[in-house]
């Protein structure tokens, strides 16, 4: 019977000996841990994960001082408890699902990502005995997936505004803490000083002292300072421990070293943002409370996030002079105020549609011919350059053929030769009315036709023609109205019959109806913009143009000492 026992505990040995030896080639970290708590075995890639030089060292560490060691916490941030562990809750009687943790080393910051699993080992009396704790390192497996997650949501920030004062605040606010304790964004201003545009930090007191600190501190880019550098020559700039010493040489008083001191900065990573003029500009990442220093994949998606930063600040500076060229050019393709026309109130309404940096084709104008006095309103296919173009050939064509012929006809016909001769389809629709004392002489080509407001009724006034630039060979009608005073002539574009509402478009219709009753150009120009502001839902495609003129009676343009 001894020898048998003696066999036996030999096989047992010899059995615990292989499970020791298979559990310690394995790649993954495992450890078993008892009821208490205590750790009972750990193999050799458990003690590298941990940051011990080997197993038995570990072992002999206290369980207290091994978990103290790291900052752990779940995948969305919050602490995690002890209590949390897998191997915890299974010893407690659970069964927990895999946990993914992140977890820093509180000496040298850095950060680990580790998927934990347990399994329990049963005692005799059937509650468990034992933990087996598998930890899987995942941390290059998320990084990656963080990274993409990161440039995903910088990529949005920066593609919502034109504004880039405003989401360059918000791409810093996103790098922190997920990247560093501190980023900072600075460009420099007209004398070369690099002047923070960007400060974010988990406290908000810390941001206001830091802009207070450059304030009183600013770098000049001929400077010797990191950033200066990064501006210059347009290379990354990584210092991995910040020392003592390089705040000393850094600082240019003693007050100026106190604060750097105040700011407990561990490592630093300053990248370039370029543009396709040079480097505009510099993101700061800084590693301070937090004691992580910065992986070479953490340089790498610094580096991506001011490329994009700076090609937005480049969209940006386009997309303002854009804006300023379409400014101009809009203002440049309508009169500043019409002129006074004898005989007539003359009231005018101009809405451009959507960006204001896209130039529409609507205009309007009036002049003089040697017939009378001429209004043109007229809309070109298109928008942006090609359309501003259009509509000043337009305009051109309209009022110097006019004002040589005193002819509608000839005006619109001449621009439809002008227009057909072109390589590519020019598109412009156009309503003519020449005003020959008492009476206003309609051409309308391709355009809505202008209508007549009598008494408060609604008429519409001229004939339908072809539009211009269709068709080489298309003719053109005037027709002829006789004024009564207090008669409106109300000439518009498309936009105003085209304005969305929630289910349909505004419509001839709605537009008789708000004119109806109307005796005064003003007036009629306030009710139709009402009626359109009070009707339309969203964003508009189309500007909008209208003209009124009103009938005088001959006492009242004697009063006002019109001809």
């Amino acid at each position: 019977l001894a020898l048998d026992n003696a066999g036996l505990f030999s096989e047992v040995e010899s059995l615990e000996a292989q499970q020791t030896a298979a559990l310690g080639s394995l790649a993954e970290a495992v450890t078993i841990q008892d009821r208490g708590g205590r750790l009972v075995y750990a193999n050799e890639a458990a003690a590298r994960s941990l940051g011990f030089a080997s197993a038995a060292e570990l072992l002999a560490t206290p369980p207290a001082q091994v978990v103290d060691a790291f900052e752990s916490f779940h995948e969305d941030g919050r602490p995690l408890r002890v209590a949390d562990l897998p191997g915890r809750r299974v010893l407690a009687g659970e069964h927990p699902e895999p946990l993914l943790v992140r977890a820093r080393n509180r000496e040298t910051g850095e950060e680990r990502w580790r998927t934990v699993k347990a399994t329990a080992v049963p005692g005799a009396d059937g509650r468990p005995r034992l933990a087996v704790n598998v930890i899987d390192d995942v941390t290059e497996v998320k990084r990656a997936e963080l990274r993409q997650r990161f440039l995903a949501r910088a990529g949005e920030v920066l593609a919502s505004s034109m504004e880039h004062g405003e989401t360059l605040q918000q791409v810093a606010d996103l790098a922190v803490p997920e990247l560093a304790d501190w980023c900072v964004v600075t460009i420099p201003d007209e004398q070369g000083y690099l002047r923070p545009v960007a400060v974010a930090h988990g406290d908000p007191e810390m941001v206001r002292w830091a802009r207070e600190y450059a304030r009183h501190h600013a770098e000049h880019v001929t400077g010797d300072s990191g950033g200066a550098e990064v501006v210059r020559d347009g290379r990354t700039l990584l210092v991995q421990d910040i020392t003592d010493d390089q705040l000393v040489a850094a600082a240019d008083s003693p007050e100026q070293l106190a604060a750097l001191r105040r700011l407990g900065m561990r490592s630093v990573v300053i990248v370039p943002m370029a543009a396709s003029g040079g480097v505009i500009g510099t993101i700061s990442f800084v590693s301070a409370e937090s004691r992580r220093t910065f992986a070479p994949e953490d340089v790498e998606l610094a580096e991506e996030l001011a490329r994009r930063a700076g090609t937005a600040i480049e969209n940006a500076r386009l997309y303002t002079e854009r804006s300023e060229i379409a400014r101009v050019l809009q203002v440049g393709l309508l009169p500043r105020a019409l002129p006074e026309v004898p005989g007539f109130r003359v009231a005018a309404l101009y809405r451009p549609a959507g960006d204001q940096n896209v130039v529409g084709g609507d205009f309007y104008e009036a002049f003089a011919t040697p017939a009378g006095w001429m209004v043109s309103v007229g809309d070109v296919t298109g928008r942006g350059a090609e359309a501003a173009a259009l509509t000043a050939e337009a305009r051109h064509v309209l009022r110097t053929v006019a004002q040589l012929t005193g002819d509608p006809v000839a005006a619109v016909a001449h621009l439809n030769a002008e227009l057909v001769r072109k390589p590519r389809t020019s598109i412009v629709t156009v309503a003519l009315a020449l005003l020959e004392g008492d009476a206003v002489h309609v051409v309308c080509a391709g355009h809505p036709l202008p209508l007549l407001v009598r008494g408060g009724e609604v008429l519409t006034a001229g004939a339908c023609g072809p539009l211009v630039g269709a068709w080489p060979d298309s003719r053109w009608s005037v027709q002829r109205t006789d004024l009564r005073p207090g008669d409106l002539v109300v000439l518009y574009t498309d936009g105003i019959t085209d304005t969305r509402g929630v289910h349909e478009r505004f419509g001839e219709e709605r537009l008789v109806e708000a004119l109806r009753g109307t005796r005064e150009a003003e007036d009629a120009l306030d009710r139709v913009l009402r009626a359109v502001e009070g009707f339309e839902h969203g964003p508009q495609a189309d500007d909008t143009a209208v003209v009124v003129l009103e009938c005088v009676p001959a006492a009242v343009r004697a009063g006002e000492g019109r001809p």
